[in-house]
């Protein structure tokens, strides 16, 4: 960040509601035209094959109540799957991970959404 002010002639700590208008746009199109050499993907050397992983990324699972799989941010929202933070092979150990998710997150949504029509509490 520090590098990407400087370069548009802000202070290197600079936050965006403290820089003119004009080193805003000069730092906004320095981000949008930023270009990254893209390798690959990363692959499994492990027992599945050399089926790529599922990269890290997403909602945080201490962002979750993993027992019913219910934000503990975003009221009344349900999540499972790859939506969620993970890092693993493909293998069928996801599919399984994502399946018993579903089942978790689909039975509490219902639940929810019985209690709110009977006009009961959460």
């Amino acid at each position: 960040w520090a590098s990407m002010t400087e370069s548009c002639g802000a202070p290197p700590n600079s936050t965006w509601g403290k820089m003119s208008p004009k080193k805003v746009r000069k730092l906004a199109e320095l981000i949008v035209g930023c270009q990254f050499e893209f390798k690959g993907r990363v692959t499994s050397t492990t027992a599945s094959g050399g089926d790529p992983y599922i990269n890290a990324g997403g909602i945080l699972l201490n962002e979750m109540d993993m027992s019913t799989m219910k934000s503990k941010v975003v009221e009344n929202l349900f999540c499972c799957g790859q939506v969620l933070d993970g890092d693993a092979s493909t293998s069928g150990f996801l599919f399984m991970r994502d399946f018993a998710m579903g089942k978790v997150a689909g039975e509490n949504a219902a639940l929810l959404a019985l209690r709110s029509i009977e006009g009961g509490d959460e």
